[in-house]
């Protein structure tokens, strides 16, 4: 019995999404699909479209078996350490044989070749990183300058490219997580078709969640989705619309400009991926604030980027800070397994999970702290008061009261 796992936010489930799912399976010959899913909150540094429950169970209508949560402490996190966070958990599963990924490169000897640069980080990739930094250069742009410099020159052209996407990036990543656990799980690149990551106009058929997502917030017709979305992935998408319409940055602005306004630099400093140099600009600019997106926009700088800043600011707004991630990263980034659905049929899949994991499953949150050590419990506690603070959101949109993390059960199917 072998399984693929498979990294993904599905925001919202496309039919890019599923030709992903259907490839590592036919590439793999895999007999079960695993995936670890970013939960109510995503790397791009902002709030989920839709709920991890109804994406979950996009998921298991077309084709996984078993859906797992990524903590909250690496779905919004830089590609590296939420690259490491996944790798982490599944390799702490115990039943993975297979990571499948999608990207634009389809030379996966490339993309060995940059993680094995970016892992190893010889002098010259060093020196040349600290030069670039030097001259005011943005850590994403430094290390791609080191990375060329260290390349031999007929790569140069083509790494360059490579390391023009983001999936591309997210690809080296999970290498490079895969080469420093010495991990047995075996990566599958899959050549990513149809629309680009930041693609914004839909397409016939394969669109990207980017161009989705702004097509629905343009408030056109959203019945031209139906060509670029598996059927049950449209029927789940416009259910969740008409309960709480889309869940964006500027729902969450008054509680995030209360904190800024009531926050020094000194305290901002003190949260994950916050500098000391952004904690500044957000002192000097808080009486500038007027929402989420304008606030983001008016922070970055050539120096800083706009992910840089987004991610900083929704770590301010869910409270997450930076001695708390660093320490468990220390543990091995994950001490417990969240399950957010599965398929009945699959159920073999759950056994042999519980006989091979050897961190803690957990599918009922009341027991949860029963089985949590102190930086587990306190990992498990942060993305709780994200997802309360996920569904007030929800509940003001829709006027409704909404299941709680405590009374909203598994997804099974």
């Amino acid at each position: 019995m072998s399984c693929v796992g498979i990294v993904v936010e599905f925001n919202p489930f496309h039919n890019g999404h599923l030709y992903l799912i259907d490839k590592a399976r036919e590439v793999t010959g895999a007999d079960f699909v695993v995936v670890v899913m970013s939960g109510n909150y995503v790397q791009r540094g902002g709030p989920a479209f839709i709920d991890k429950y109804s994406r979950a169970r996009a998921c298991l209508e077309n084709g996984v078996d078993l859906v797992i949560e990524l903590p909250v402490y690496y779905a919004t996190a830089s590609a590296e350490y939420f690259a490491s966070g996944a790798i982490s958990l599944l390799d702490n599963l115990g039943i993975v044989d297979y990571i499948a990924f999608g990207s634009e490169c389809g030379n996966q000897e490339d993309l060995h070749d940059i993680s094995a640069i970016l892992s190893g980080e010889p002098e010259e990739f060093k020196r040349t990183l600290k030069e670039c930094l030097s001259r005011g250069m943005t850590f994403p742009s430094a290390r791609v300058q080191a990375l060329l410099h260290c390349a031999a020159t007929e790569k140069k052209a083509s790494f360059a490219e490579i390391l023009s996407s983001p999936n591309n990036i997210l690809s080296i990543e999970y290498l490079k997580a895969l080469s420093k656990r010495n991990s047995k799980i075996t990566p599958v690149s899959i050549p990513r078709i149809g629309a680009g990551y930041h693609d914004e106009a839909l397409s016939s058929c394969y669109s990207s969640a980017t161009s989705i997502r702004r097509h629905i917030l343009s408030g056109s017709d959203t019945h031209i989705l139906k060509d670029c979305m598996p059927p049950v992935s449209y029927n789940i998408l416009s259910e969740s619309m008409k309960r709480t319409g889309p869940i964006v940055e500027n729902d969450f602005s008054s509680i995030l400009g209360e904190k800024i306004l009531l926050t020094s630099a000194a305290w901002l400093s003190d949260y994950f991926d916050v500098s000391d140099e952004i904690a500044r600009r957000m002192e000097n600019n808080r009486y500038s604030f007027i929402n989420y997106n304008q606030f983001t926009s008016l922070l970055k700088t050539r120096d800083i980027t706009e992910a840089h800043v987004r991610r900083a600011l929704l770590h301010i707004l869910l409270g997450i800070r930076r001695n708390k991630v660093e320490a468990c990263i220390q543990e091995d980034y994950v001490s417990y397994i969240r399950i957010l659905g599965f398929k009945k049929a699959s159920s073999s899949l759950l056994t042999l999970l519980k006989e091979k994991t050897k961190l803690p499953i957990i599918t009922k949150t009341a027991d949860a702290f029963e089985y949590l050590g102190p930086n587990g419990r306190i990992m498990f506690e942060d993305g709780l008061n994200a997802d309360h603070l996920y569904r007030l959101i929800a509940m003001d949109r829709s006027e409704t009261l909404l299941p709680n993390e405590f009374t909203n059960g598994l997804v099974i199917l």
